[in-house]
């Protein structure tokens, strides 16, 4: 669900759209931070909070991006080509859980996918593969699979000028697991052309 929370400046306010042509390419750097926390209800319907499992680092993961064709709706088709996966150090995180991490994901480096969204950056399909991948990279690739809608940027559908925020948020179901998870978009800057 995408919800237009302010619509900026009222000047040079226009609807957003992406408007790629066949053939372009373009590099992404997405930074995944999580946080979690784990609850269980007893029969009671008491929640009985489970214990923190620790700080988790944020993963980088640079992509290259090729435009393989743009429909007359203006639907975009598009292969992703994830180039690494990469577990990024900061305070608090443990330089083993990097490591394992970083091990973990090494094997997903490479990894492909095609994907079709609107002109407004909404996924309405999209598939990620790799070849003999190990179990662990197998379930992450599921997941991917699952939650795909989560790696576009969707826009709302209403004029937005400089200072606008929107947020997005989506419920996917992931390693059997209903998730509630809620991005916020602010245009810091616009310019004439874009």
């Amino acid at each position: 669900v995408i919800t237009l929370l302010e619509p900026g400046t009222p000047e040079g306010r226009r609807r957003l759209r992406f408007t790629p042509t066949a053939g372009s390419e373009m590099s992404w750097e997405i930074l995944i931070r999580m946080n979690m926390t784990i609850s269980l209800k007893k029969e009671s319907g008491e929640e009985m909070p489970m214990p923190d499992a620790g700080k988790s680092p944020a993963i980088r993961v640079p992509m290259k991006v090729v435009i393989d064709k743009v429909d007359d709706s203006g639907d975009i088709h598009y292969t992703a080509v994830f180039e690494k996966f990469e577990a990024v150090a900061e305070e608090g995180v443990e330089p083993q859980r990097i490591e394992m991490i970083n091990a973990a994901m090494k094997q997903a480096g490479g990894m492909k996918g095609t994907v079709v969204a609107t002109n407004r950056g909404i996924v309405k399909e999209g598939k990620f593969g790799g070849d003999n991948l190990e179990p662990s990279m197998a379930q992450l690739l599921d997941s991917m699979n699952q939650s795909i809608r989560q790696a576009s940027l969707p826009v709302p559908e209403e004029e937005v000028g400089v200072g606008a925020r929107w947020s997005v948020r989506q419920k996917p179901r992931i390693g059997g697991f209903t998730q509630e998870i809620t991005a916020i978009y602010t245009i810091r800057s616009m310019t004439a052309d874009e």
